[in-house]
């Protein structure tokens, strides 16, 4: 399983009960995938993940964290069986605007993830502008307050 989100931990859920052994690779430190690194903590106490990840632990759900997979063959000739990639959504797509390559302009996904990672940055003194009105931006809003 790569992919400790929402369809991996429902996957590797559903295999275990039926008796399968199952081993999920998580590319971050955490697992729960975008809950975990995308949604802010006052959204999604981070103490739920856990309630959310335990009973698999006690199914026999292994899991690997800071392990990115970035080829399936070789998982295959490690030995496992067959592997279900959910591996969500990660990625934004920058606005073609002028200016939208300079350092200090972020995607919202990278910012949230790296405030999430406890990557420590610096807005002190700063103005910073967030284009968007969807909850994605009103979450970089709340974070950049906090």
């Amino acid at each position: 399983m790569i992919g400790s989100g929402p369809g991996g931990l429902t996957a590797a859920h559903d295999l275990a009960r039926l008796g399968y052994q199952v081993t999920v690779f998580e590319a971050y430190p955490r697992l729960g995938g975008t809950m975990q690194v995308g949604i802010p903590i006052y959204r999604l106490p981070r103490d739920t993940i856990e309630l959310e990840t335990a009973p698999l632990k006690e199914l026999g759900v292994e899991f690997v964290t800071n392990q990115r997979i970035t080829d399936v063959d070789a998982l295959l000739q490690d030995g496992y069986k067959a592997v279900f990639i959910a591996v969500g959504s990660h990625v934004g797509a920058k606005l073609r605007l002028p200016g939208a390559e300079l350092p200090d302009v972020w995607l919202n996904t990278e910012f949230l993830r790296r405030v999430a990672l406890g990557d420590k940055i610096d807005l002190t003194g700063r103005h910073v502008l967030v284009l968007g009105g969807g909850n994605v931006a009103i979450d970089v809003a709340r974070t950049v307050v906090r």
